[in-house]
């Protein structure tokens, strides 16, 4: 399934006759922005995401009981996960992803 996508993904940043590419924002909803969510490496798909965007976004959704009882510490660890996942993977285009400056 990874892989399809990741022909997805390559297909919309084909260039067009004058050579221009499309460059994307990825987002990522809540389940998927969640490490523990991957069961497998899907190298492809970080790859063509790495070779094809300009960010990876990663939703979060929470309640305000969730954010009101939960720590400050825990919270920022729930939010900087997917970034420390891929930091810490060792696959290059993981790797590359997490450690892209912010867009501002």
């Amino acid at each position: 399934m990874h892989e399809a996508r990741a022909r997805l993904v390559r297909y919309l940043s084909e260039p067009n006759a004058a050579g221009q590419r499309l460059r994307g924002v990825f987002y990522l909803t809540h389940q998927p922005a969640m490490p523990g969510n991957w069961t497998t490496p899907a190298t492809d798909f970080w790859a063509a995401l790495d070779e094809t965007s300009v960010a990876v976004v990663a939703e979060h959704y929470h309640g305000q009981s969730w954010v009101c009882d939960t720590s400050d510490a825990a919270i920022a660890d729930h939010l900087f996960a997917m970034r420390r996942w891929l930091a810490v993977s060792g696959d290059a285009h993981k790797v590359s992803i997490a450690m892209r400056p912010a867009i501002s």
